[in-house]
């Protein structure tokens, strides 16, 4: 039986982790979310890199409903002894007792699929299929449907316990109505008489970085992948099987080593609400400890702010503004900015499982979306 109306990727780093782990109980059943390992870095060896991942993923995410990708691993990455990493990866978590669903995309490394059933077995959390655009395309459309169906039987899983997750990543630039359709023919082609356990459809809006917002200034992004989600649900006709998915407030391609260092980096807030992510963006750390405080002032001040108690992010951006907490670090603007939208994100899409049907004008359904409540 699926509990979870949201599936959102999560880079598997300490502070987005974190972000999960702070969630209250009753926005954690709602979220079945993707973490995902980000690339191996060159200062580390691939042992290091999953050891790390694993501890971090139990220390701070919980053990809760999750998918599992090891999307960071390049094609044929082995661990010291010679196994595959991803397949170590799913090996470990299972000695672990973290039992999970095991992710991966068809064009990746075809050795990884001969080790898949064994995982599905062990794991017992059935499988999803990760698609990409390229998968989707007219020219190969029927490929991927007869790629999947060869997989799954590969891996000796019925259609029943999979999950399809559609991957847009980058959609801040792209066109909505060009999205939709792409998915919409691309479904064309699904067997009539095949039902998948879920299926997800993801992008991102969020920016690489704050320089889409002038300094010192607030400025909307608009949370385009909402509204593919939410039109998609009608033109496909399968209401509220259809999952959401996204970033967060965190791009796709973001990577940790790209951070600027120290006080180089400039101070912001990325503030979910309605169909929008909010930017408060400041100015670069160095010689202004007290910027932070007066960015959660703007953020609290806001018409959209949810209160404290709304969320763990909402009560951190409140604490800072009041000056009982310290200006954090650039961890703790991710933990409080990512912890805010997985919740508002969850209670979103699920007040609009609710009132989301296949009469909604256009103008009622802008005017859901942009809703606090």
């Amino acid at each position: 039986m699926v509990k979870h109306i949201y599936a959102p990727i999560v880079k598997g780093k300490q502070y987005d982790l974190k972000a999960i782990g702070r969630l209250q109980a009753e926005v954690r059943q709602l979220i079945k979310p993707l973490i995902e390992l980000p690339p191996t870095p060159s200062s580390k060896s691939t042992d290091i890199h999953l050891n790390e991942f694993v501890k971090n993923l139990t220390k701070h995410a919980g053990t809760g409903n999750m998918f599992i990708d090891f999307y960071g691993f390049l094609p044929e990455e082995v661990t010291n002894d010679g196994t595959l990493a991803t397949v170590m990866g799913y090996e470990l978590l299972h000695k672990l007792s973290l039992h999970v669903t095991p992710v991966y995309g068809l064009v990746r490394d075809n050795e990884v699929w001969n080790h898949l059933g064994a995982i599905v077995k062990l794991h017992k959390r059935g499988f999803c299929f990760r698609l990409e655009e390229d998968d989707l395309e007219e020219d190969v459309a029927e490929e991927t449907w007869e790629a999947i169906f060869t997989r799954s039987a590969q891996i000796g899983i019925d259609i029943g316990k999979i999950d399809i997750l559609i991957d847009l990543r980058d959609v801040r630039l792209a066109s909505v109505d060009e999205k939709i359709a792409l998915i919409t023919d691309f479904m064309t082609y699904k067997p009539n008489n095949v039902t998948f356990r879920t299926v997800a459809i993801a992008g991102s809006s969020a920016p690489k970085d704050v320089s889409v917002i002038e300094k010192d200034s607030t400025g909307n992004v608009l949370r385009k992948e909402l509204i593919i989600w939410s039109n998609l649900r009608e033109d496909l006709a399968v209401g509220n099987s259809l999952i959401y998915s996204d970033y967060g407030v965190v791009h796709p391609d973001f990577a940790a080593d790209n951070l600027p260092v120290g006080g180089s980096a400039n101070c912001k807030i990325r503030y979910t609400a309605g169909k929008n992510i909010i930017i408060f963006r400041g100015h670069k750390r160095a010689g202004d400890p007290g910027q932070p405080h007066q960015l959660a002032e703007k953020v609290r001040s806001h018409p959209k702010y949810c209160k404290p108690d709304y969320s763990f992010g909402d009560e951190y951006i409140n604490d800072v503004a009041d000056y009982t907490s310290g200006p954090g670090h650039l961890g703790n603007w991710v933990l409080a900015d990512m912890n805010h939208h997985l919740t508002f994100a969850s209670m979103q899409i699920a007040r609009l499982n609710k009132k989301l049907t296949d009469v909604v004008t256009q103008e009622e359904e802008d005017t859901l979306l942009d809703a606090l409540v």
